[in-house]
């Protein structure tokens, strides 16, 4: 699911592989706060969602609720991976470990955030 956002007519946001889950919470937000929406799937000019997600001022709402965990479960979730194959690609980290990562239970340190970015090509300060 692609959702293109214009922000400024310079320029248009696009996001990529949202969780259905998550597309009326967004969709919704947006609308609200009068950002056009833009249904399209030719690529363009467009800023990477992260940059779009971590900066602009009308999604700080947004930004309040993604909380590291929340970020980690998105990323994997997006990326079809269970928590065993994400411990995989971590090198061994436990199933049960991401899962309580996930849930907060176990903190994201700076050490598994650039790890964790790595593995989903991303900064790894949305982990922290």
């Amino acid at each position: 699911m692609t959702i293109i956002i214009e922000k400024t007519k310079k320029k248009d946001y696009k996001i990529e592989h949202i969780p259905l889950k998550y597309k009326k919470k967004i969709t919704s937000f947006l609308k609200r706060n009068h950002i056009k929406i833009i249904e399209k799937e030719d690529n363009d000019d467009y800023r990477d969602v992260d940059d779009f997600i971590r900066s602009d001022e009308k999604l700080k709402e947004i930004n309040a609720s993604l909380t590291p965990e929340k970020t980690l479960k998105l990323y994997r979730k997006r990326d079809g991976l269970t928590r065993k194959e994400l411990g995989a690609k971590l090198n061994g980290v436990l199933e049960q470990n991401i899962y309580n990562m996930e849930t907060g239970r176990r903190p994201i340190g700076k050490g598994m955030a650039i790890k964790l970015a790595k593995v989903f090509d991303c900064s790894y300060k949305a982990f922290l």
